[in-house]
């Protein structure tokens, strides 16, 4: 899948800055906007759009602020992943459930961002190791 333009929604400038360098001079458009500012940037995704959700730290409020973006993107079909400083292994689970296309679950995982982006264009799902095995854990327990 090669985007068209990738939608980076970040929670604030900090973790902008830090998204940022990797798509400084990038292929395709990158398009920011924060988070309580992206509807009406999102209203022009596609289904050849990425939507990466870059947020400082997973909190009730911008967790219900993702997942209603997620829920308002599926109308067009754009892919979405997340970048996060600071996640709960329920989250990150939660987020493959509603079709999360990759997950990078903590700030010392951010260098492998362009592993993550690079493995969404070839169609892939990626997920860092510490997210991988939350999963395999997950996965492993008697279902009820």
């Amino acid at each position: 899948m090669n985007y068209q333009e990738i939608f980076v929604i970040y929670s604030d400038e900090q973790i902008r800055g830090k998204v940022g360098e990797f798509f400084d001079g990038y292929s395709c458009p990158v398009n920011y906007c924060k988070i309580d500012e992206a509807e009406p940037a999102l209203a022009s995704a596609s289904a050849s759009s990425l939507l990466l959700f870059a947020i400082s730290r997973i909190t009730d409020s911008s967790k219900r602020r993702v997942l209603e973006l997620i829920r308002k993107s599926a109308a067009f079909d754009a892919q979405f992943c997340i970048a996060c400083d600071e996640m709960p292994a329920d989250v990150e689970l939660e987020l493959f459930g509603k079709g999360a296309k990759g997950i990078i679950a903590n700030a010392k995982d951010f260098d492998q961002l362009p592993a993550l982006v690079e493995a969404l264009h070839r169609g892939e799902m990626w997920c860092s190791r510490s997210v991988l095995q939350n999963l395999l854990k997950h996965l492993g327990k008697p279902q009820p």
